[in-house]
């Protein structure tokens, strides 16, 4: 059938199933078509789950089992016997596997790549580097070793490593190159202009000068309303939140950490609405104070948050562009290495085959190139179709106009909301726009289809989500000044709504938390930072529902980096939540029991191991003896410890674990780690520890 079938399908609506669907009725209805299908997917791993769910509904059907997807393919293929097709179709397949094209589209480019090696000159037996990571700490290495070698560069790189220097980020640089050096690697590089030195230094010193007058607007204003503070005989301390209420907003201004300084806080805009805000009501000195707000201190804060409310894009654009512009000074250079480091290793790099082939095709007979290579494709299924590149599309654009004019069927599938390759070149614009361009010539023929239906999640789950997108897409509109634009409606618009499927009608759950620390305090006062506050929640919303009679293995935590998830899984730990399956939990280096244990044995080995004692002893106290205690004092004042008689240090932790001889006790247990056997030792912490189970079991 002849035809352009594009599915948009929203998370959990069938896409793969669809996929499979398509790829079965094709072969069904022509069993030695196998050979004429490609299916191109974006990672290896969705490739081989289709191959197998292709492979495992062949074996299905050719056993004759009924099945929901049995019952479309009779629909739709009502002339063919589905059973003696899937079963010599299945024959073919397994009997020329290497014929079964189900791949990812970087595979399918450098088999082409391979096949045409003579023509652009490549090396007969080059190797693929799938990873870039090699590369450009070679890259990084080489340019480093030129450092007093090219004088220019020399002084190019000495001048970056000022700067940082100057930034307070230190004298290293190889990470910065390192830096500039993958974004190489972007499609989008080729079509950028390379800047010289020059023009660098140049842009340079405008940027910086538009940082300079920003911070020094504010920092003398700032310094004004702090010297108005002190000469009327107060300090921070005097006003509500001290340093970090709003009169410590002068402060930040004065002297600012870094660029989030000059932004203003919620207690810094209630101030400017009500100026008895920035002093307790409890205070002696209430009346100056609000006096000295309303008549200097109130206009300073006005006139610093106009400034911040005008400026603040350019500031904020010209420092982070400052941060790596000397680094592209490097460009030119970084772009010999890699020539160099190509030929010397013989190898081209992943992210090489797109740009060599598009430049193969561009200007050439476009057909014969496939065809050169063995090209035998009729129909083509494409996978996650918002991911895939402009320049990666401009290489599959031939084949796709080859099926199409040649009375063959392709088929697109892709979601724009889940574009989330855009960082490596992936143009959602693709499936909501360009295609229907590119492909104008086979409008008559264009089959586009919503995938409506939602198969995976619970109702309240996906009228959250529809409710979201939507709103989404109005908040753009107004916040991004997007009038309406078309890309955002096509990309979030009603009609992109998902139903809820019948097994899935029934009760779920969703709660979004926005965290605000300003306010936040611990149990001894102390500021709370988001993450921590975050961390917090998330142990009262486990416990609450371990309460309602949910199990551990009902729960999921799911954060953005990797790094995150190990802070929650040690936060967990170190609050007797154990049931955790992550990558890092199963390492024995992430169990406290299981580092206890091993600083015993340290300890044991070398009585003199300081770093060992104190692990344990940290441990005995937080874990078996559950004392509460200030760390920095726990392993502090042992050092310096005299006893002053009933004066002094006596009530300090270190003094109470001192003098307490009783079995749980720091002394009695160090004490049994010098005289007990090894043996008995170990089975003591265990039981101390309570984990025996764990080998036991």
């Amino acid at each position: 059938m002849n035809a352009l079938k594009i599915f948009k399908s929203s998370a959990g609506s069938g896409k793969t199933f669809t996929l499979v669907k398509e790829y079965l009725k094709l072969v069904l209805a022509h069993p030695e078509d196998y050979r004429s299908i490609l299916a191109i997917t974006f990672t290896n791993k969705a490739a081989e789950e289709m191959k197998s769910r292709i492979v495992e509904a062949l074996v299905d059907l050719s056993s004759g089992n009924k099945s929901p997807l049995l019952e479309i393919l009779e629909k739709d293929l009502p002339k063919v016997n589905i059973r003696v097709r899937a079963e010599k179709s299945l024959k073919n397949i397994l009997h020329d596997y290497s014929s079964f094209s189900v791949s990812t589209i970087d595979s399918f480019f450098q088999r082409i790549l391979r096949a045409l090696a003579r023509e652009i000159h490549l090396p007969l037996k080059m190797e693929v580097e799938v990873s870039t990571d090699d590369a450009i700490l070679a890259v990084t290495d080489s340019i480093l070793r030129e450092v007093g070698n090219d004088k220019e560069l020399t002084d190019w790189l000495t001048d970056l490593a000022l700067q940082k220097m100057g930034e307070e980020k230190g004298w290293n640089i190889e990470n910065d190159i390192g830096v500039v050096a993958g974004e190489l690697f972007k499609e989008d590089h080729h079509n950028k202009k390379i800047l010289s030195r020059e023009d660098i230094k140049r842009i340079y010193l405008e940027l910086n000068r538009t940082r300079n007058v920003f911070t020094n607007k504010l920092k003398k204003i700032g310094d004004e309303a702090l010297s108005i503070i002190s000469g009327a005989g107060f300090s921070l301390n005097d006003f509500s939140y001290k340093e970090a209420g709003v009169a410590g907003y002068f402060q930040k201004i004065s002297n600012p950490k870094n660029a989030a300084s000059f932004l203003t806080g919620s207690r810094v805009e209630k101030g400017i609405d009500d100026p008895t805000s920035w002093t307790s009501k409890k205070s002696e000195y209430k009346s100056t104070l609000d006096d000295l707000v309303s008549t200097a201190l109130l206009p300073l804060l006005q006139k610093a948050v106009a400034i911040v409310d005008n400026e603040y894009r350019e500031y904020i654009t010209a420092n982070e562009v400052l941060k790596k512009i000397y680094l592209f000074g490097l460009v030119n250079d970084l772009q010999d290495k890699f020539r160099e480091y190509r030929k010397e290793n013989n190898v081209i790099l992943l992210s090489d085959t797109t740009k060599l082939l598009g430049d193969m095709i561009e200007g050439n007979d476009t057909p014969f190139i496939y065809e050169k290579t063995g090209n035998r494709f009729k129909h083509l299924l494409i996978d996650e179709f918002q991911d895939t590149s402009l320049l990666q599309w401009k290489n599959l654009l031939p084949l796709v106009v080859n099926a199409l004019g040649s009375g063959f069927m392709t088929l697109i599938v892709g979601d724009a909301k889940q574009s989330i390759y855009r960082w490596r070149g992936g143009n959602m614009n693709l499936l909501i726009r360009d295609i229907f361009t590119d492909l104008v010539n086979f409008k008559s023929i264009i089959q586009p289809e919503v995938l409506s239906t939602n198969f995976r999640s619970k109702k309240e789950i996906v009228s959250f989500n529809n409710q979201f997108f939507l709103n989404a897409n109005e908040i753009a509109n107004v916040q991004l000044d997007m009038n309406d634009h078309p890309i955002l409606n096509l990309a979030y618009g009603k009609d992109l709504s998902q139903m809820v499927a019948s097994k899935n009608d029934q009760s779920g759950y969703v709660e979004v938390d926005f965290i605000n620390s300003e306010d936040a305090e611990d149990e001894d006062g102390e500021a709370l930072k988001w993450k921590d506050l975050a961390m917090k929640n998330l142990l009262t919303e486990i416990r609450n529902q371990i309460a309602k009679g949910f199990s551990y293995r009902d729960i999921s935590i799911l954060v953005r980096k990797n790094t995150e998830g190990n802070e929650i899984a040690t936060f967990l730990l170190e609050n007797e939540i154990d049931k955790i399956i992550s990558p890092d939990s199963l390492l024995i280096t992430g169990s406290p029991r299981i580092n206890f244990l091993v600083n015993v044995l340290r300890f044991l080995a070398d009585q003199k191991n300081a770093i060992a004692r104190a692990e344990v002893l940290y441990y005995y106290a937080l874990n078996i003896a559950n004392l509460k205690f200030d760390k920095h004092t726990y392993f502090s004042d042992h050092k310096n410890f005299k006893y002053t008689g009933k004066t002094g240090k006596k009530t300090t932790l270190f003094f109470l674990l001192k003098v307490s001889m009783n079995p749980t006790s720091i002394q009695y247990f160090l004490k049994a780690l010098l005289v007990i056997s090894p043996i008995s030792l170990i089975y003591q912490s265990m039981r101390s520890v309570n984990n025996w189970s764990i080998f036991s079991d």
